[in-house]
């Protein structure tokens, strides 16, 4: 299906609380989707912390700072309703491609394995 549709909407396991971020999220990056993503308010902004592209350029992504839930909801069905069918412009397709061979970058993925998991867990077991 998603050569039949012009987006993802992702709906994230957490809405609140401490961030967080599952495979829900990457799931269309690695289907070279773009996406509209219901989550925790910031989780556009730590996606491209981590390097990935969003797509402020096909949607109005400031619901992405609402902390409000139901508001926040509400300002990503706007966004939907206000989107517009049309071929991907080049703009789209870069980030498209970047995020999927970003998504795909082994060594990152050692890399963020090393940093995020084991060394921290040898730093606790030391302790």
């Amino acid at each position: 299906w998603y050569s039949d549709t012009y987006f993802s909407l992702v709906v994230e396991t957490l809405v609140s609380g401490p961030k967080f971020t599952t495979e829900k999220s990457f799931k269309p990056m690695a289907f070279r989707h773009p996406y509209i993503i219901i989550g925790q308010p910031g989780i556009l902004s730590r996606l491209k912390h981590l390097g990935f592209e969003t797509y402020d350029n096909l949607f109005d992504e400031s619901y992405d700072t609402i902390l409000n839930f139901n508001l926040r909801a509400d300002a990503v069905i706007k966004t939907i309703k206000d989107f517009i069918k049309q071929p991907y412009d080049s703009i789209t397709l870069e980030k498209i491609e970047h995020n999927y061979n970003l998504f795909y970058d082994r060594e990152l993925v050692i890399t963020k394995i090393q940093e995020e998991i084991i060394q921290p867990l040898i730093d606790f077991a030391n302790e």
